[in-house]
């Protein structure tokens, strides 16, 4: 997608990325690809090249694409357009140090790092390598970037997922070519870029944390106002609410901005309810309306008179397959919590409802298979009739935790 290989089909309403993943089942159906990794419930997760087909591949792309072992003598040629390089800890000079083809590159990936790693980006990146379209840097020690990274004008995928990076320059702004911007598992992130409404071709804002036992807390702080201007934005894997004072101006976004993102889809968390300042700004996000989302999830992390009320505007599109409700502080659950309308919901999790006596009539939901429940130290009731569906009982797919 970053190379214009992939175009929407103008007939249908196809988006690129759809036409891109028919694209990839058609190389697998093929055999040009092969699954190199399935879990435990049949998901597919990483693809590879056999040898064979690695081999053709060589062949047939000559002296564009080229990998380069760290450490090595570099004698690459100039006509290389896409380089991955391989870290080496023991090399004696750096990277961005040794390649001197950077001007012609249109892709650099940076491979084997770790978070011990330290990669240090020069500071005229943004004059070396000034036709890149994808840069990738994931899952490097990478604390900062340099302001030159914005005259990086083709670029159109940076990725710094698994990096040490706390802010991102303002000069950013300036890619208004960037159409995915990769920041999963970036624990220390604090803020994103204020000119980030500038990026009006941006597809992809990749903010997914995975939890481990180093890193269990999300340090981004809130959202920048005009987060909602780049419409066609397809994956926000999380929306930071912040606190906003009254007759202040301010830069942080408020929740309504969601609501002009009708087309996000994956997953979308919405972390600190109890800071949404009126129950309006709930009502004005039309969470209802983003038909692509699959999985979503709302945290509050403190208590809040509004909740009900919030919760109620902020009811779940009735697509979505799995729905996280965590640190809930109302006394009753909102009533679509239990609709018959959710035909594709199959896993509910609810998490620390410190208020809440009763569980909502989840046993109207008609293909629930997954139910987890923990931190309800109020409960006192649950109809277990409600999970009796058309005469049988629907118990052999539920999993209650409590």
């Amino acid at each position: 997608m970053a190379h214009g290989f992939i175009q929407p089909n103008r007939r249908t309403s196809e988006t690129i990325e759809d036409t891109g993943r028919s694209y990839f089942r058609s190389l697998v159906r093929r055999s040009f690809f092969q699954r190199a990794h399935v879990d435990c419930i049949g998901e597919e997760h990483s693809y590879s090249l056999s040898e064979t087909m690695h081999d053709l591949a060589s062949l047939v792309s000559g002296e564009d694409c080229k990998c380069y072992m760290m450490g090595e003598p570099y004698s690459l040629p100039a006509e290389v357009r896409h380089l991955s390089g391989v870290f080496n800890r023991d090399a004696s000079q750096g990277i961005f140090e040794v390649i001197s083809c950077g001007e012609f590159l249109h892709t650099f990936i940076v491979l084997g790092g770790s978070e011990d790693l330290e990669l240090k980006i020069p500071n005229d990146i943004g004059e070396r390598f000034t036709r890149l379209r994808t840069l990738d840097l994931s899952n490097f020690g990478v604390t900062d970037l340099p302001e030159s990274i914005g005259k990086l004008k083709h670029l159109r995928c940076l990725q710094l997922q698994g990096t040490e990076i706390k802010f991102l320059p303002e000069s950013m702004w300036d890619l208004y070519n960037l159409q995915t911007l990769g920041l999963g598992n970036c624990y220390d992130l604090k803020k994103l870029p204020l000119g980030l409404k500038k990026l009006r071709k941006l597809r992809h804002i990749d903010l997914s944390m995975t939890p481990d036992r180093l890193h269990n807390v999300c340090s981004l702080e809130c959202m920048p106002k005009g987060v909602g201007l780049p419409t066609d934005l397809q994956t926000m894997s999380r929306f930071v609410i912040s606190e906003r004072n009254s007759g202040i101006p301010t830069h942080r976004a408020s929740i309504e901005e969601l609501a002009d993102l009708k087309s996000l889809h994956g997953k979308l968390l919405i972390s600190n309810l109890h800071l949404v300042k009126h129950v309006r700004e709930a009502a004005k996000a039309q969470l209802s309306s983003k038909q692509f989302l699959q999985n979503l999830e709302l945290s509050w992390s403190n208590n809040d008179d509004k909740s009900e009320k919030i919760l109620e505007y902020l009811k779940a599109p009735t697509e979505i397959t799995e729905l996280t409700l965590l640190g809930y502080p109302g006394m009753e659950c909102s009533g679509w919590l239990g609709s018959a309308e959710y035909t594709k919901l199959v896993t509910v999790c609810l998490y620390d409802f410190q208020g809440c006596s009763v569980l909502p009539p989840l046993g109207m939901l008609p293909v629930l298979e997954t139910l987890h429940l923990k931190g309800w130290d109020r409960l006192i009731s649950m109809n277990c009739s409600e999970f009796v569906v058309l005469g049988r009982m629907n118990y052999t797919k539920l999993d209650s935790n409590l």
